[in-house]
Protein backbone atom coordinates (compact mmCIF):
# COMPACT_ATOMS: atom_id res chain seq x y z
CA UNK A 1 0.00 0.00 0.00
CA UNK A 2 1.73 3.12 -1.05
CA UNK A 3 1.92 6.08 1.33
CA UNK A 4 -0.14 9.04 -0.77
CA UNK A 5 1.69 12.34 -1.38
CA UNK A 6 1.47 15.13 0.46
CA UNK A 7 -0.06 18.11 -1.24
CA UNK A 8 1.46 21.34 -1.29
CA UNK A 9 -0.28 23.25 1.67
CA UNK A 10 0.23 26.83 3.42
CA UNK A 11 1.30 27.04 6.63
CA UNK A 12 -1.48 26.78 9.04
CA UNK A 13 -4.04 25.72 6.78
CA UNK A 14 -5.62 22.97 8.39
CA UNK A 15 -9.11 23.18 6.48
CA UNK A 16 -7.43 22.00 3.43
CA UNK A 17 -5.33 19.36 5.16
CA UNK A 18 -7.93 17.97 7.43
CA UNK A 19 -9.41 15.67 4.77
CA UNK A 20 -6.60 14.17 3.74
CA UNK A 21 -5.48 13.37 7.23
CA UNK A 22 -8.72 11.87 7.66
CA UNK A 23 -8.00 9.54 4.48
CA UNK A 24 -4.23 9.10 5.99
CA UNK A 25 -6.24 7.88 9.58
CA UNK A 26 -8.33 5.20 7.77
CA UNK A 27 -5.53 3.74 5.86
CA UNK A 28 -3.01 3.43 8.77
CA UNK A 29 -5.72 2.19 10.61
CA UNK A 30 -6.15 -0.34 8.49
CA UNK A 31 -2.61 -1.22 7.92
CA UNK A 32 -2.12 -1.26 11.90
CA UNK A 33 -5.07 -3.65 11.94
CA UNK A 34 -3.65 -6.02 9.29
CA UNK A 35 -0.64 -6.16 11.38
CA UNK A 36 -2.40 -7.32 14.36
CA UNK A 37 -4.37 -9.88 12.13
CA UNK A 38 -0.89 -11.04 10.91
CA UNK A 39 0.66 -11.24 14.31
CA UNK A 40 -2.63 -13.38 15.65
CA UNK A 41 -2.32 -15.64 12.26
CA UNK A 42 1.97 -15.94 12.55
CA UNK A 43 1.49 -17.07 16.95
CA UNK A 44 -1.62 -19.39 15.53
CA UNK A 45 0.78 -21.07 13.44
CA UNK A 46 3.94 -21.48 16.07
CA UNK A 47 1.74 -22.80 18.29
CA UNK A 48 0.91 -25.63 15.82
CA UNK A 49 3.84 -26.72 15.10
CA UNK A 50 5.22 -26.31 18.51
CA UNK A 51 3.10 -27.68 20.66
CA UNK A 52 3.16 -31.28 18.44
CA UNK A 53 6.93 -30.90 18.68
CA UNK A 54 7.10 -30.54 22.15
CA UNK A 55 4.31 -33.45 22.68
CA UNK A 56 5.94 -35.73 20.20
CA UNK A 57 9.41 -35.08 22.14
CA UNK A 58 8.34 -36.01 25.30
CA UNK A 59 6.29 -39.44 23.97
CA UNK A 60 9.93 -40.34 22.80
CA UNK A 61 11.87 -39.25 25.40
CA UNK A 62 9.94 -41.51 27.56
CA UNK A 63 9.55 -44.81 25.04
CA UNK A 64 13.36 -44.39 24.88
CA UNK A 65 13.70 -44.93 28.82
CA UNK A 66 10.89 -47.52 28.35
CA UNK A 67 12.76 -49.28 25.94
CA UNK A 68 16.17 -49.00 27.70
CA UNK A 69 14.46 -51.77 31.10
CA UNK A 70 12.53 -53.79 28.43
CA UNK A 71 12.99 -56.15 25.23
CA UNK A 72 10.93 -54.08 22.44
CA UNK A 73 9.86 -55.63 19.38
CA UNK A 74 11.66 -53.97 16.24
CA UNK A 75 8.21 -52.25 14.87
CA UNK A 76 8.34 -50.59 17.62
CA UNK A 77 11.63 -49.34 18.05
CA UNK A 78 11.12 -48.69 13.82
CA UNK A 79 8.07 -46.47 15.01
CA UNK A 80 9.77 -45.05 17.81
CA UNK A 81 12.71 -43.97 15.50
CA UNK A 82 10.04 -42.67 12.73
CA UNK A 83 8.47 -40.65 15.12
CA UNK A 84 11.46 -39.26 16.27
CA UNK A 85 12.32 -38.25 12.81
CA UNK A 86 8.86 -36.34 12.54
CA UNK A 87 9.51 -34.43 15.82
CA UNK A 88 13.17 -33.52 14.16
CA UNK A 89 11.41 -32.17 10.97
CA UNK A 90 8.94 -30.52 13.09
CA UNK A 91 11.59 -28.24 15.32
CA UNK A 92 13.35 -27.78 12.11
CA UNK A 93 10.44 -26.18 10.34
CA UNK A 94 9.70 -24.29 13.76
CA UNK A 95 13.03 -22.48 13.50
CA UNK A 96 13.09 -22.34 9.46
CA UNK A 97 9.62 -20.66 9.63
CA UNK A 98 9.88 -18.62 12.59
CA UNK A 99 6.37 -18.03 13.25
CA UNK A 100 7.17 -16.61 16.63
CA UNK A 101 9.72 -14.12 15.73
CA UNK A 102 7.32 -13.01 12.54
CA UNK A 103 3.79 -12.61 15.29
CA UNK A 104 6.34 -10.47 17.41
CA UNK A 105 7.27 -7.89 14.47
CA UNK A 106 3.59 -7.53 13.16
CA UNK A 107 2.55 -7.24 16.83
CA UNK A 108 4.87 -4.10 16.88
CA UNK A 109 4.27 -2.87 13.58
CA UNK A 110 0.30 -2.50 15.13
CA UNK A 111 1.83 -0.88 18.03
CA UNK A 112 4.03 1.71 15.64
CA UNK A 113 1.00 2.36 13.09
CA UNK A 114 -1.29 2.81 16.44
CA UNK A 115 1.30 5.48 18.03
CA UNK A 116 1.35 7.32 14.50
CA UNK A 117 -2.96 7.52 14.85
CA UNK A 118 -2.52 8.98 18.47
CA UNK A 119 -0.35 11.87 16.69
CA UNK A 120 -2.77 12.10 14.22
CA UNK A 121 -5.79 12.13 16.75
CA UNK A 122 -3.99 14.19 18.88
CA UNK A 123 -3.79 17.17 16.17
CA UNK A 124 -6.61 16.92 14.69
CA UNK A 125 -8.30 17.55 18.38
CA UNK A 126 -6.86 20.44 18.74
CA UNK A 127 -8.29 23.92 17.71
CA UNK A 128 -7.24 24.93 14.26
CA UNK A 129 -5.57 27.90 15.88
CA UNK A 130 -3.75 25.74 18.18
CA UNK A 131 -2.58 23.58 15.63
CA UNK A 132 1.08 24.22 14.73
CA UNK A 133 2.56 24.55 10.79
CA UNK A 134 0.34 22.30 8.62
CA UNK A 135 3.38 21.49 6.29
CA UNK A 136 5.44 20.32 8.59
CA UNK A 137 3.24 17.91 10.62
CA UNK A 138 2.16 16.33 7.29
CA UNK A 139 5.67 15.84 6.37
CA UNK A 140 6.67 14.39 9.38
CA UNK A 141 3.65 11.90 9.67
CA UNK A 142 4.39 10.98 5.92
CA UNK A 143 8.39 10.68 7.03
CA UNK A 144 7.21 8.28 9.54
CA UNK A 145 4.92 6.29 7.55
CA UNK A 146 7.98 5.98 5.13
CA UNK A 147 10.29 4.37 7.92
CA UNK A 148 7.81 2.21 9.21
CA UNK A 149 7.12 0.78 5.79
CA UNK A 150 10.48 0.46 5.59
CA UNK A 151 11.03 -1.19 8.89
CA UNK A 152 8.20 -3.59 9.12
CA UNK A 153 7.09 -6.58 7.14
CA UNK A 154 4.31 -6.34 5.18
CA UNK A 155 1.14 -7.94 6.31
CA UNK A 156 -0.38 -11.32 4.74
CA UNK A 157 -2.70 -10.46 1.90
CA UNK A 158 -4.96 -12.13 3.64
CA UNK A 159 -5.02 -9.64 6.77
CA UNK A 160 -5.66 -6.97 4.44
CA UNK A 161 -8.71 -8.66 2.93
CA UNK A 162 -9.95 -9.62 6.40
CA UNK A 163 -10.21 -6.30 6.90
CA UNK A 164 -11.10 -4.78 4.18
CA UNK A 165 -14.27 -7.03 4.91
CA UNK A 166 -14.20 -5.56 8.88
CA UNK A 167 -14.06 -9.45 9.79
CA UNK A 168 -11.24 -8.38 12.03
CA UNK A 169 -13.25 -5.97 14.07
CA UNK A 170 -13.33 -2.17 15.36
CA UNK A 171 -10.82 0.01 14.71
CA UNK A 172 -8.83 0.35 17.47
CA UNK A 173 -8.91 3.78 18.48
Amino acid sequence: MSVPETKSVEPQDWRTVDELLSKWRETIGSIQNAHYQSSTQYARYNLWLGIPVIVITIVVGSAVFATLQNQVENWAKIALGFISVIAAVLSGLQTFLRYGERAERHRSGGVRFGALLRKIDYMRSLPFESRDNAKEFMNSVKSEWDTLREDLPMPSQRAFKKESQGIVGKKVE
